[in-house]
């Protein structure tokens, strides 16, 4: 009892602290923690689908080789030659790989697993993340534009003005 944490959601983020010891509900190994301030079950329900983070100073020391999502939160994200290629943005542990959502340099966001073929060391004191070869796969992915093909092959009587003075039109002639 007596814990802080940090509930979050998306942006909406609150305080709480433990006012009770976690009790084991049913068989699925669920948790009921009774919170200070949550008094009815409407209050409680209200925090579904958050996520707990316990504060800083209360945290057990981790093993080597296991992060609180907030450690890598704001990590600077290094290619396998050591170039800086955008910082961690958010994590994802709600997938059966863990994710870290990655804001390249350029703006554009990929999803890295957490995992040893794309993540080659995290450091806590340089605070960086050094991906594998292997993350360059994920970017690949950001360039595949599909909606603008399968539109033009679905309905392509809404492009046939503009079509009949292009390239596509000139190819179609010849």
């Amino acid at each position: 009892a007596g814990a802080k944490f940090t509930w979050r959601l998306r942006e909406r983020a609150r305080p709480l602290e433990l006012e009770r010891d976690a009790r084991p509900q049913g068989k699925g190994g669920a948790l009921a923690l009774k919170f200070r301030g949550v008094e009815s079950r409407a209050e409680a329900e209200a925090l579904r689908f958050g996520e707990l983070r316990i504060a800083a100073g209360e945290r057990l020391k981790l093993a080597a080789h296991s992060w609180y999502a907030d450690e890598l939160e704001g990590m600077n994200v290094l290619s396998p030659e050591g170039e800086n290629l955008g910082r961690v943005a958010e994590t994802d542990f709600s997938t059966a790989n863990a994710l870290l959502e990655v804001e390249l340099a350029d703006g554009r966001r990929v999803s890295v697993p957490l995992a040893g073929d794309f993540v080659a060391e995290i450091n806590r004191e340089t605070k960086t993340v050094r991906l594998t070869p292997r993350w360059k796969e994920l970017t690949e992915l950001l360039k595949i534009n599909f909606m603008r093909c399968d539109f033009v092959t679905i309905f392509p009587q809404f492009y046939e003005g503009p079509l009949s003075q292009s390239l596509i039109a000139k190819a179609r002639a010849a």
